[in-house]
């Protein structure tokens, strides 16, 4: 073989040493943080379900104390 190719997969071989020093370091982060990012994704989630039930019991106690007819009701129910 020639040194030009010698030099060429001399070259891709350390690319690829390089690939894998970067690519492991970041993923170990990566793991870390997304671990904790879904968790608070989660907390939100849990968060915003009460908070829509509250609103929806509220609401459903203004609707029954309405008639039906009224512009209050069309509105709430709505």
């Amino acid at each position: 073989m020639s040194d030009a190719i010698l030099q060429v997969l001399l070259l891709l071989a350390y690319l690829a040493i390089g690939l894998i020093s970067v690519t492991f370091p970041i993923y170990a982060i990566c793991v870390t943080y997304l671990r904790r990012e879904l968790w608070e994704s989660f907390k939100e989630q849990k968060k915003g379900v009460e908070n829509l039930k509250e609103n929806i019991s509220r609401l459903m106690e203004e609707l029954s104390g309405e008639r039906k007819d009224s512009e209050r009701f069309k509105e709430i129910e709505r």
